[in-house]
Order: structure tokens, then sequence, then C-alpha cells
């Protein structure tokens, strides 16, 4: 779901620096990031999604979207491996002052039991079950 605006920004990074590589998260995971995510994959961009930072009005819309995003060529990483993958290590100036916004995050329970892909049948209907 890219419009003329993103795309034209889009453009001008592409016209100035090789990487494609864009993080996506927000709300209407259903809609909003999944088109979008679509939409960059078409178009030659490796796209991360961080499952805890999206989300959707009810957790069956949001789980069938990341699952589709992963299926299309996204990867689905969280807020703390992102930040990781990002500083790569302890000597990166900003290490300090992310690890106390990781700590200070309280911890969010994931509903992420639809995906078959990542635990297998068995497991997700025994987490159904509890």
């Amino acid at each position: 779901m890219l419009n003329a605006e993103v795309e034209e920004y889009l453009e001008s990074l592409n016209k100035s620096n090789e990487k494609r590589t864009v993080v996506l998260y927000g709300l209407a995971a259903h809609v909003c990031i999944k088109l979008t995510c679509f939409d960059l994959i078409r178009k030659g961009y490796k796209v991360y999604i961080v499952v805890d930072a999206v989300t959707s009005m009810n957790h069956s819309d949001r789980n069938v979207a990341l699952e589709a995003m992963r299926v299309a060529g996204a990867n689905l990483t969280t807020f703390q491996s992102l930040v990781f993958e990002l500083l790569r290590t302890l000597d990166h100036p900003c290490f300090r002052e992310m690890l106390k916004i990781i700590k200070d995050k309280p911890d969010d329970p994931l509903d992420l039991h639809y995906f078959p892909s990542l635990y297998g049948e068995q497991v997700n209907d025994e987490l159904n079950e509890n």
C-alpha cells in the first residue's frame, strides 16, 4: 500500500544509497502493514516485520497477516532482536542507551500459536489447550 509520496521518497533514497532494507511496525497488520510489505517485496526490498510492534483488532487477523508476510519473504523479528542486530556489538556508541530501553520494556505476551511453520501443528494444539 505504497502511495505516490512514499514511492517518491524511496526513489530519492535509492539514488543516494543502495541499501534496500525496510523495517515495518504499526497498526492494522492485516491491512496496512501487510499490503505495504507485499509492495516493498515486489519492488525488491528486504523487509523486516517487528512482530511485537504490530497489531490488529483481533489476534487472528494479526497472526494470519504475519504468516502471509513470512511466506511472501518478509523476515519476522522482535524489537530486542532488531536492536541487537542493528547495534552488532557491545562497543557500539548507542549500546548502553538501548540497553536501558530494552530493560524498561515490559513483557508483552504474544499470541503466536497460529504459526504452524514455527511450532508444528501438535505444538499449536497444545498451546491452544492452555
